[in-house]
């Protein structure tokens, strides 16, 4: 048992880690809190210094992730047979995934955010949409594409939409701003009727 839970941090380091400053500091980091963890019996985090300190980290099943992602439970699976949640692999059978909210997940396109933030924004829509009941699709999707125009400062067609080089915010804002646009004209062709 003790074996087990010391080999387990190593499972996922090879020598790629020295390729990527990044990569190998959060395995250096996460090879330093799993002795302190099974020291004290309690899940450990990181500080904003980079210093492991205890605090409860909350864990999540592919169902769960699967609402906060928007996506299929098989997508999950999908994701961590791909390695997009790092250091996490798929359960043996009759066993459970646990995916820590520290988990870095990785993006398509290659930006790294941990569950934790994803699960925070999740909430932080959850929490507008909930606000927004009562309001038209028509209505709802039209305060979103205000809010983009305001961010960009302009229309889709004058602002993301001419870009060709987008950043991965400016790529994800488009996809979601084209979405809004597209539903925005639906509502307007079924008033129409």
């Amino acid at each position: 048992m003790v074996g087990e839970c010391i080999n387990q941090p190593l499972r996922s380091l090879d020598e790629s880690i020295f390729e990527d400053s990044d990569i190998f500091r959060e395995k250096y980091v996460t090879l330093l809190k799993h002795p302190l963890s099974q020291a004290v019996d309690v899940p450990t985090g990181i500080t904003d210094s980079g210093v492991p300190s205890i605090e409860a980290v909350r864990s999540y099943t592919p169902k769960e992730l699967s609402v906060f992602f928007g996506v299929s439970i098989t997508t999950i699976f999908n994701w961590i047979d791909q390695g997009r949640f790092m250091g996490v692999q798929r359960a043996g059978s009759n066993k459970h995934n646990q995916i820590p909210d520290d988990t870095t997940y990785v993006c398509g396109s290659g930006k790294r955010t941990t569950i934790k933030e994803i699960v925070t924004m999740w909430k932080k829509e959850e929490a507008e949409r909930q606000s927004t009941i009562g309001v038209s699709d028509l209505d709802y999707h039209t305060g979103q594409i205000a809010l983009y125009e305001d961010k960009y400062k302009g229309e889709f067609e004058r602002t993301l939409g001419t870009k060709l080089n987008l950043t991965p915010e400016e790529e994800t804002d488009a996809q979601v701003w084209k979405h809004h646009l597209g539903r925005q004209r639906l509502g307007f062709k079924d008033t129409e009727k």
